[in-house]
């Protein structure tokens, strides 16, 4: 459902603040990313899409973070 939307994306992004737990925290992220693109919000994606890349470098969800940004038209980052 739509309405909850920006909802759940809060509820993830608590999860790397609240959880000592790097994959779960990778993983939250990159749904919480996912949702802003859903909800038309591609700066906010690409902002989470770059923590991912940044805070876990040499994960799988780095590299799937790196192909979710390629797929990204440019936005302006600030």
């Amino acid at each position: 459902e739509q309405k909850r939307l920006p909802e759940a994306a809060n509820a993830l992004l608590v999860v790397p603040f609240t959880y000592d737990y790097p994959e779960w925290s990778a993983v939250a992220l990159l749904e919480a990313a996912r949702i802003f693109q859903e909800m038309q919000q591609p700066q906010q994606a690409v902002r989470l899409l770059e923590k991912v890349v940044k805070e876990y470098p040499n994960s799988e969800w780095a590299k799937a973070a790196q192909q979710r940004l390629a797929g990204l038209p440019v936005v302006k980052r600030g």
